[in-house]
């Protein structure tokens, strides 16, 4: 939780106050009955308790209409996740949904690509989904396109794209629901954004969508608060790349969806050396060490039980040297 040095919680109207000396405009998005974003670029002290403005499109900006979307879903925990076939099962009611994923566990492996490996690929039978959906007590509203592929994310979406699809190209990609958090510097291990990434660098709109491994939330209810998130996102946001982290429990009991920007998260005793007979190995864990989860980081966010919403970017260039 988020608490002043003195021992009591921050004021709500400090928590709203994000990325103040950034770039990015601050925005508030609340996910209730009735969904709303509110926005605003505040110009007062990063301690001031200010609340957010509502939003209002620029006179250039022109609602898009949310009609049925072709929406791509991919994941890193594999096919079988539960998390992927609760977005399937809420989307599938509106939206044409394709779901390329891996056929085995793929976490922690980015955006790499099986270069010069076979990858195996096979269309999931009606049945087969079906009995996927089944297995985790979810139904599907409408029919799905399944391919189960021996890759890693970044290849499922990939050779789903550039090889696979014969027909339109898919309006949205999104990656998850994951089964665990995907925050600061973790981004950049997560095969869950990598899978996204993959999607942007395709000029298509793309969510990351994680669940705290300890959440109170259903996979269910993050869906459809994901639904709700995509549908105003869609509406407004024009071409978008955002990396979506659910908490373990709602402040309030509803979702409210904020911007943040990454904080900076490391581990200690990362590498555990085993013994096993005749071979000598490391195992990768450790223990959260968080270096920066100050107010206005996705960490600081959930912490405060808001789902936190961090725009991304491909675009690696370091501009400040280019001055």
């Amino acid at each position: 939780p988020a608490f002043e040095a003195g021992g009591s919680p921050l004021p709500i109207g400090r928590r709203l106050n994000l990325l103040r000396s950034s770039s990015i405009p601050v925005k508030n998005f609340s996910a209730h009955i009735n969904f709303r974003v509110d926005s605003g670029e505040p110009s007062d002290p990063p301690n001031a308790e200010a609340g957010a403005r509502i939003f209002q499109p620029s006179p250039t900006h022109n609602d898009r209409e949310v009609n049925a979307l072709k929406i791509l879903l991919s994941n890193d925990d594999g096919i079988k996740a539960k998390g992927i076939w609760a977005l399937a099962s809420v989307l599938s009611k509106d939206h044409e949904i394709v779901i390329a994923a891996p056929s085995a566990q793929q976490s922690g492996m980015s955006h790499a690509l099986s270069i010069h490996q076979q990858i195996e690929f096979k269309a999931v039978s009606v049945e087969r989904i079906i009995e996927l959906a089944q297995a985790h007590d979810l139904k599907l509203k409408n029919s799905v396109e399944a391919w189960e592929i021996g890759g890693t994310p970044t290849d499922c979406v990939k050779i789903y794209l550039e090889a696979m699809n014969n027909s339109s190209k898919p309006d949205v990609v999104i990656s998850g629901i994951n089964h665990g958090a995907n925050l600061a510097t973790d981004v950049t291990y997560s095969g869950t954004v990598g899978a996204a990434l993959e999607g942007h660098l395709h000029e298509i709109s793309s969510l990351a969508v994680s669940l705290d491994i300890d959440s109170t939330i259903s996979f269910e209810t993050a869906a459809l608060a994901t639904a709700q998130f995509l549908n105003e996102a869609w509406r407004r946001e024009g071409n978008f790349f955002y990396n979506v982290n659910f908490p373990k429990a709602f402040r309030d009991g509803s979702a409210e969806f904020i911007w943040t920007r990454l904080g900076k998260r490391d581990y200690i005793n990362a590498f555990k050396l085993m013994n096993e007979e005749d071979k000598t190995y490391y195992r990768i864990g450790g223990q959260v060490y968080d270096i920066d989860r100050s107010e206005g980081t996705d960490i600081y966010a959930v912490e405060c039980g808001y789902v936190s919403v961090t725009p991304l970017h491909a675009d690696m260039t370091n501009y400040k040297k280019l001055v």
